[in-house]
């Protein structure tokens, strides 16, 4: 009788057997797909359904960005213009308030665009499973990935917020995907359209805007490696790396036309100013970082419309142009000559990330959030993590609970993921090796001070991806194991 082995993740016997092991079939396995698709459906839109009744009201769907969305969307639908308060937006891109338009022309912009997101979900579990099934040729493996897509925590919880993270990773998964397959079966249509699925999602969130670049550099990398179709593939690629900055420069000169700002998006700008470069000096003196963008000139509400000028009267007679240009230049230059305090900062932020719970959101969505000021998860940790959990146990059983399951479920996918990365299921390392590449990117642009659990979203499908390997090799074992020790306790 063959012994049990302790257990790895690349064993020969362990991938032939789930190469061999009973498959559902042609029809099982749609069935099967159906069943993980109509769950995370019920999982999404139950949620929603539940914050609504438990509070009443449509605050909790809501965060500090939201109506930023929100107000292009109803000028769109009012008066045939993307601008905020009849100027020119050009802050946000003109993507994820194009989704919301549908709910303002209804009357509902917030239970249409989370019944919009719901939808879109389902399409991002459904892309992971056409991707694991790429990446592996194994439905089951398929299967478990969509499966990990469709209970995850983080993809279930934004849903039912009103902000562009759910509409950007179907966009995102779904411009993976065509990448993936145009790497196994090369062809100029497949670099059209995933130039125009990468625009669209740069469209909802500029922060893919850098992924042209990569994409572009990766497929003639791969063109070049590639004997005998090696002109072909590399128009292939100039194809696509022209089309999707063609498309980005599009917005790019409708900013320049409409308003002077002679750039995609002027978030960015926002972002190394107010929050990358005034986080180093927040930490330097020891205060918040919000106090220290007041200081810099952001406004503390809303309302505070002249906040800029009293923190810079010399650009009080600035354009918006100029002012975004040196909110840019400045922010580029404290970042660079502070540049080991900010790594630290943004690797805080990355850990933070990949590490956040979420229980807050979580609590503030059903009206809910813990005591002690108003904070969430955070003020369960004050005095020691055993003293806070019991803490916890006593004022907020339930919370501690969520906490708990929060933690166990995200572990349970990193290391699942870790075990699938490490596995030798996937068939084209090329194809593994943009996944993974493409998940490095987003971790890598996740940081910083601002880092937040939604930031997350855009790594779970390349993650469940990797944990669906990770988890058919796991239950492979478990199913081994147990016949060998049934074999062992058959009677002679």
């Amino acid at each position: 009788m063959r012994s049990v082995n302790a257990f790895s993740v690349g064993g020969d016997a362990t991938v032939d057997e789930i190469s061999s092991s009973p498959s559902p079939g042609l029809g099982g396995t749609s069935r099967a797909l159906w069943i993980i698709l109509i769950f995370a459906l019920a999982l999404r839109l139950g949620l929603f359904i539940g914050a609504r009744v438990a509070t009443g009201e449509w605050d909790s769907f809501y965060q500090a960005d939201s109506p930023s969305y929100l107000q292009p969307a109803r000028e769109m639908v009012e008066h045939g213009t993307f601008t905020t308060h009849g100027k020119p937006e050009v802050l946000r891109t003109p993507g994820y308030p194009l989704l919301m338009v549908p709910g303002v022309l209804l009357g509902h912009p917030e239970a249409v665009t989370v019944t919009l997101q719901a939808f879109l979900s389902v399409l991002t579990v459904f892309l992971v499973y056409r991707i694991a099934l790429s990446l592996t040729g194994r439905p089951r493996v398929a299967l478990l990935a969509a499966l990990l897509c469709a209970i995850e925590p983080v993809s279930i919880l934004y849903v039912s917020q009103l902000m562009s993270e759910t509409f950007f990773t179907a966009l995102m998964t779904l411009s993976l995907l065509i990448l993936l397959r145009h790497l196994a079966a090369p062809s100029l249509a497949r670099a059209v359209l995933l130039a125009v699925a990468l625009a669209s999602a740069t469209y909802v969130r500029p922060i893919s805007l850098y992924l042209p670049f990569a994409f572009g550099l990766g497929l003639a990398v791969h063109a070049l490696t590639q004997a005998g179709r090696r002109r072909a593939l590399l128009i292939h690629a100039l194809v696509f790396f022209v089309l999707s900055m063609g498309f980005l420069w599009g917005w790019k000169w409708r900013n320049t036309h409409e308003a002077g700002v002679n750039r995609f998006s002027g978030i960015e700008a926002i972002n190394l100013y107010f929050y990358n470069a005034a986080s180093i000096f927040a930490a330097r003196e020891g205060i918040s970082y919000r106090e220290m963008q007041q200081r810099w000139g952001h406004p503390s509400s809303v309302d505070d419309e002249n906040s800029w000028e009293r923190a810079h009267p010399e650009q009080a007679d600035w354009s918006t142009a100029q002012r975004l240009d040196f909110m840019e230049s400045e922010g580029k230059r404290l970042i660079l000559e502070n540049l080991g305090e900010y790594l630290k900062i943004h690797i805080r932020g990355t850990i933070r990330v990949l590490t956040s719970r979420g229980g807050k959101e979580w609590y503030r969505l059903f009206g809910a959030l813990p005591p002690d000021r108003g904070q969430g998860e955070e003020s369960y940790t004050e005095g020691g993590v055993v003293a806070g959990a019991l803490r916890a146990l006593r004022e907020r059983p339930f919370f501690l609970l969520l906490t708990l399951t929060l933690i166990g479920i995200s572990g349970l996918l990193y290391l699942l993921a870790f075990i699938g990365l490490f596995s030798r299921l996937f068939v084209d390392r090329w194809q593994l090796a943009t996944l993974v590449l493409t998940l490095l990117y987003f971790l890598a642009v996740c940081g910083g001070p601002i880092a937040t659990i939604r930031f997350r979203l855009p790594l779970v499908p390349g993650l469940a991806v990797l944990a669906g390997a990770g988890l058919a090799l796991v239950l492979s074992r478990l199913t081994r194991f147990n016949s060998e020790e049934g074999a062992r306790a058959a009677p002679e």
